[in-house]
């Protein structure tokens, strides 16, 4: 066994390289600019004081600009570690001709808990402070740039530790499984156990005015599924495992069971942490997708989707106030990939807290 795919959080620590999260976020910038602009509108309608955002990435989708002119404070929550602060440091700097401008000098209260690098500018180099130093990197980022509290990195689940106690559990297990068949019956059998765990985020119940959830969800059909996937083409050989047709049915109730378990946790993870008063969500996830070699406008729906709109009918009403109906539903497109998403501004209901642990 390879030793950095033998633990969950080794899998998810491989070092990210800053070009790479560049390159992310302009492939991206295009297909994720309506998710921004609804975020923004949500933003202005709302006002909200806290803000929670559940697998924010690289911030491709958030935009954290107007969050932190605005005052709000913002947890940026993600399982990979460092990637939203890379991310977020990208919009730090943005250049304006040949000058710079930072986010940071933006902020009108407290600017030193956005960089504790942050110096009032004496000198007349307009939008940066006197601590501004261009990084060698080739993406406009600032030398001098130090994390303050805000926004509030948080390296954590979103699945209420669910994904990472099924990926640590079923690498012990897979030591013990003579075969691939034993090895998926196992895995399933640990997806039923799993879901008597509740590991809440370090976020207080019922503290955040607005949670974002973009296309969140729509990861859950890859992860844990895909370390998983590649513990048993170590173990077995991906050859065999690709001709093995016992596997087929089973790789399809792993992957059902496994999104059905991260799902439910998840969406019960917003309900606990969103003020059930006046408090909003911002919810988004890919509803049809595309075969990538049809030029046809056909779609096919997405697995699991039922399932979570039956989940969200139990916890939330769906608000068309601030993002009507007609623009529920976006397609966007990336690369030969098209897609239909949906997204929603959601309520909690008060009532769904007696059935919701």
């Amino acid at each position: 066994m390879v030793a950095e795919l033998s633990e969950w959080s080794q899998y998810l620590s491989v070092p990210i390289d800053p070009q790479a999260v560049e390159d992310r976020r302009t492939q991206c910038d295009a297909a994720f600019r309506d998710q921004q602009d609804n975020l923004i509108k949500c933003y202005r309608a709302f006002k909200p004081k806290t803000i929670a955002c559940m697998g924010a990435g690289c911030l491709t989708d958030i935009p954290i600009d107007i969050f932190l002119r605005g005052g709000s404070r913002v947890a940026l929550i993600d399982w990979i570690p460092r990637i939203t602060e890379l991310g977020f440091q990208r919009d730090l700097i943005r250049r304006e001709g040949n000058k710079y401008a930072c986010l940071v000098c933006d902020v009108e209260t407290c600017p030193e808990q956005v960089c504790q690098g942050f110096a009032k500018s004496h000198s007349r180099r307009g939008g940066v402070c006197d601590n501004f130093r261009l990084s060698d990197n080739p993406s406009c980022l600032c030398a001098g740039y130090q994390a303050g509290s805000l926004p509030l990195f948080l390296t954590a689940e979103v699945t209420q530790g669910r994904a990472g106690q099924f990926a640590q559990r079923m690498t012990a297990a897979a030591l013990t499984c003579d075969t691939a068949v034993q090895c998926f019956q196992k895995a399933i059998d640990i997806c039923h156990d799993c879901a008597d765990i509740h590991e809440e985020l370090p976020l207080p119940t019922g503290s955040i005015d607005l949670v974002t959830s973009s296309m969140v969800v729509s990861q859950f059909e890859y992860e844990p599924y895909g370390f998983f996937s590649k513990l048993l083409a170590r173990r077995y050989g991906a050859d065999a495992l690709l001709h093995d047709t016992a596997l087929i049915p089973l790789m399809e109730t792993l992957r059902t069971k496994l999104f059905e378990l991260l799902m439910d946790a998840h969406l019960s993870e917003i309900y606990r942490v969103v003020n059930k008063d006046q408090g909003k969500v911002y919810f988004s996830v890919e509803l049809f997708s595309s075969q990538p070699q049809l030029e046809s406008d056909q779609y096919f729906l997405v697995q699991g989707m039922p399932q979570v709109l039956e989940k969200l009918r139990t916890l939330f009403l769906f608000d068309f106030s601030v993002i009507p109906l007609q623009r529920a539903y976006r397609r966007t497109k990336m690369g030969t990939q098209a897609s239909i998403i949906q997204s929603y501004v959601l309520t909690p209901i008060p009532a769904a807290c007696k059935d919701n642990p």
